[in-house]
């Protein structure tokens, strides 16, 4: 996603957070300490005009098909879920009219994947 912005759209690299389980340095992992403090940092100053794009592709939890989707942080199972009131918390509150916030959550929550479904008997 990061060439791609940076190709297509002509994003600079340094103005990127990157966070990936691959990496060594504990600050660029995506626990929910720096998964929160990248989306803080990504509308840190925003001036009108700017646009911000949040994109995260990992595990997710949707706890019923009504409610709304969480994030798993690399350590979900200590730290808990990101939810959607705590992204918007943070973001929300620093967005100026004229700012422009594309949110693509790529996540994978197999629990309600057939959820929705209806099934017979033949």
């Amino acid at each position: 996603m990061a060439a791609y912005l940076n190709l297509c759209f002509g994003y600079d690299k340094n103005d990127m957070v990157i966070l990936t389980d691959d990496q060594r340095r504990e600050i660029s992992q995506p626990t929910k300490i720096n998964i929160l403090k990248a989306i803080a940092w990504l509308v840190k100053d925003v001036r009108p005009g700017d646009s911000l794009i949040l994109y995260y592709s990992g595990h997710g939890r949707c706890p019923a098909l009504d409610e709304n989707e969480d994030i798993c942080p690399l350590d979900f199972n200590t730290a808990g879920f990101i939810t959607r009131d705590e992204r918007q918390q943070i973001l929300m509150r620093s967005l100026l009219p004229g700012v422009s916030l594309s949110i693509i959550l790529d996540t994978y929550h197999p629990e309600n994947y057939f959820a929705s479904a209806a099934y017979s008997s033949a």
